[in-house]
């Protein structure tokens, strides 16, 4: 878990927002791997929140690495 307090976290930290889910440094949603935007205020999801799926895959990933 990390603390991001402000603006200036966000950015150094690539950070889109909260729920923001990284398995060894790598965003668990493949789409948002390039997106270069930051921000402090909360994060969507397509359909909302992070999926078991979408989870599951990441996880799968990261073991492979």
């Amino acid at each position: 878990m990390i603390k991001v307090k402000d603006k200036a976290d966000a950015k150094a930290l690539k950070f889109w927002g909260p729920p923001t889910i990284r398995i060894h440094g790598i965003d668990i949603d493949f789409s948002a791997r390039t997106f270069e935007g930051t921000g402090i205020a909360c994060r969507y999801y397509s359909g909302g929140l992070p999926t078991e799926e979408m989870i599951r895959a990441a996880l799968k990933e990261a073991r492979e690495r």
